[in-house]
């Protein structure tokens, strides 16, 4: 409820729906020992990044082995985005830029 109300210039708001329109996630569990040490993603529209820029957000639940430990997302070996451990699922915004994300403990 407190995420349903969007502020934004139109021509951003107009870029955000053609590239959700598109949108494409494709995800690898990567586990040792039966438990899951991180998340690879790669989030995708198809468009042209220098004029489709608006991050998209992913709703996702933590695996039950993650449950109360802060999340990091990396990208080419660098910290993107921090999550808060405070919830059984989280919501990340990212741009749709082809590259591979990693989400895992911090």
């Amino acid at each position: 409820a407190a995420r349903d109300f969007w502020v934004a210039p139109m021509n951003d708001v107009v870029l955000y729906l053609r590239q959700r329109e598109r949108a494409e996630v494709a995800l690898q569990v990567i586990e040792q020992d039966g438990v899951t040490r991180r998340i690879a993603f790669v989030l995708a529209d198809g468009l042209d990044d220098e004029r489709f820029d608006q991050p998209l957000t992913l709703l996702f639940r933590r695996p039950a082995d993650w449950f109360g430990a802060p999340l990091q997302v990396t990208q080419n070996g660098r910290v993107v985005a921090r999550i808060a451990a405070f919830a059984e699922t989280a919501a990340i915004s990212l741009p749709p830029n082809e590259e591979p994300y990693l989400v895992q403990p911090s």
